[in-house]
């Protein structure tokens, strides 16, 4: 119960309910990894130094590595990449 002083009178506090909360969505550049705008695929790289990732292509192109380093990298179109991770290894 919380005591409204000024009144005289008690009201109970009750949490917000989820249609009142407002959800943050992160900006692109607030995201660590692989991430897509309307027209362009982004990586990413949060940490320092430089890092192989995979990048998933879309039809008979396949997969290929690519070392990048921190910030963010243009993968290339968003209808030609179906999805980058980091591989677990650096490079130079």
């Amino acid at each position: 119960m919380v005591g409204l002083m000024a009144t005289g009178l008690f009201a109970t506090a009750t949490p917000a309910s989820a249609e009142t909360v407002q959800q943050d969505t992160p900006s692109p550049s607030a995201v660590c990894g692989y991430y897509e705008t309307t027209a362009t695929a982004w990586y990413e790289h949060c940490g320092s130094g430089r890092i192989w990732i995979e990048v998933d292509f879309s039809g008979l192109r396949g997969n290929e590595l690519r070392c990048v380093g921190p910030g963010r990298t243009d993968l290339g179109g968003a209808r030609a990449v179906n999805n980058a991770w980091y591989v677990g290894r650096t490079c130079n």
